[in-house]
């Protein structure tokens, strides 16, 4: 089941790099969103055959995944299987009236998917000189920044119905990952017998051998 984003096993997350730059793509996009709007506002008028404007919205993320770890990053996970998370999306639309009540068009923007793919397995912890029974969550944290574009064709035989058909391609600007292990129960105390910490196996980084080009 995909409500937003399907990931083959495969999740991001952040690193500062990461965040600087999303923050600087969503700016410049922005300014020549407001650019363009001011530009249309003062300019002549469209064509009634061509139709330009805005879009955005607020991603709600449900991903369905079947994986152990990434390639080459250490994990003793069971599986990861499902994962949610939040984001925004924003960009521009075109699109161009033809013969016989068909349109075709163009939208073209950016999308912040935010994910979050967790378990919980049991484990022995630490507390002082003895031993316990504890809960411990295998985490990866996906933080990706998407370039999209949609074109697609619709038809509209009669007024107030529509069918559309297109396709979506995409370029992953950034695609990084946070990996973490970290004790959940005692929620208090109690520490990973390897480390002397609460936490384990804490990782950042790109994500390793990931295609950046996506379609569907």
């Amino acid at each position: 089941m995909n409500n937003g984003i399907y990931f083959e096993g495969y999740f991001f997350q952040r690193i500062e790099t990461g965040i600087n730059l999303k923050f600087k793509i969503l700016f410049i996009f922005t300014f020549i969103l407001i650019t363009i709007c001011a530009s249309a506002q003062s300019g002549p008028n469209v064509n009634e055959s061509m139709r330009y404007g805005l879009f955005g919205g607020y991603n709600l993320n449900q991903n369905k995944a079947l994986f152990q770890k990434l390639p080459g990053i250490t994990n003793c996970c069971p599986n990861f299987e499902n994962g949610s998370g939040t984001g925004i999306n924003l960009g521009l639309l075109f699109d161009y009236e033809l013969p016989y009540s068909f349109r075709t068009g163009l939208k073209a923007g950016i999308s912040s998917l935010n994910n979050k793919l967790s378990t919980l397995e049991s484990t022995l912890v630490r507390i002082g000189n003895d031993t316990s029974e504890g809960v411990f969550e295998h985490s990866i944290d996906a933080e990706i920044l998407n370039l999209t574009f949609e074109p697609y064709l619709s038809y509209n035989p009669v007024l107030g119905i529509k069918f559309s058909a297109g396709m979506s391609f995409g370029y992953l600007i950034t695609k990084n990952f946070h990996q973490l292990e970290k004790i959940m129960q005692p929620s208090d105390r109690g520490v990973f017998f390897e480390t002397q910490k609460r936490t384990r196996i804490d990782t950042s980084g790109e994500l390793p051998n990931s295609n950046g080009i996506i379609s569907s």
